[in-house]
This record gives structure tokens, C-alpha cells and sequence, in this order.
């Protein structure tokens, strides 16, 4: 999970800006769920640059991950949050990019997208063992 964040801040122009902060404890993730994470950031850093808190030059994204047992079965949390950033205005349709994100990501749990004022919070809570399948097609199980 590192390294795609890692990966995909540097490769946006944000590595060592400051304005780009992670952190979380180390998960390896299958090949199918880093595919999709690396869309799903490379998307959500896009859209943070020309429209959220990355357009302007207070603005920060957080992002945050941790496991936890839930019922004896690992579960990733996963939070991307935006801050200082212009206020955010909840889409009136939804274009690539947001369906890109909701289906993407639906597909090994649970997404939750809050369109709040201060900053665009994006939530993903998912079994840890979905998302570390090494096929695809168990992912969609």
C-alpha cells in the first residue's frame, strides 16, 4: 500500500512537497487491488490538483490506512482526506472519475464518499483477504 502512495504522489509532482501526507502500517495487497488502488488514487490526485485542496497551495490531502480484526478476520480501513482546499460542492451527475472511484473500489468492500465543505473525505472499509487475492475473480466473490 506504501509504495503505491508512495508512487503515486511522486509521479503526480507531489513526493516531496509537504502537501501530500500518508501513513499506515505495512499491507501487501494482491495484484488485482493494487491495480485498483493505483487508478483509484491516480483519479482522486488528479481531480484533488484541478478542482479540491491540491489547487491551491495550502491545500493538503491526508491519506490514512490501518488493519484491524474484525471477528477474527483482518480489515483494512482506508481514508483519503482533503484539507484547505476550496469548499467542495457535491457533483451534480456522476462523470468517469466518481463511478471510476465507487465501482472500483465496491468491488473488495465497503465505500462511503462525503462531499463535505472542508474537504473531500473518501472511506473504504474491506476484508484484508479480498484485497490480498492474488485472482481477480475471487476479488469479486
Amino acid at each position: 500500500m506504501a509504495t503505491i502512495v508512495e508512487a503515486t504522489a511522486i509521479n503526480l509532482g507531489f513526493g516531496t512537497s509537504g502537501r501530500f501526507k500518508a501513513s499506515g502500517p505495512a499491507v501487501e495487497l494482491g495484484p488485482q487491488a493494487a491495480l485498483c488502488f493505483s487508478l483509484v488514487l491516480h483519479e482522486l490526485v488528479t481531480n484533488a490538483s484541478k478542482y479540491g485542496a491540491l489547487s491551491v497551495d495550502t491545500g493538503t490531502v491526508e491519506i490514512e490506512w490501518s488493519v484491524r480484526d474484525e471477528v477474527g478476520a483482518p480489515s483494512l480501513n482506508f481514508t483519503w482526506q482533503e484539507v484547505g482546499g476550496p469548499a467542495v460542492k457535491a457533483p451534480s451527475k456522476k462523470g468517469f472519475g466518481t463511478r471510476l472511484v465507487s465501482s472500483s473500489l465496491s468491488a473488495f468492500g465497503e465505500v462511503s464518499v462525503d462531499y463535505a465543505p472542508a474537504g473531500l473525505i473518501l472511506r473504504l472499509e474491506a476484508p484484508l483477504q479480498k484485497l490480498q487475492n492474488k485472482n481477480y475473480s475471487d476479488a469479486e466473490e
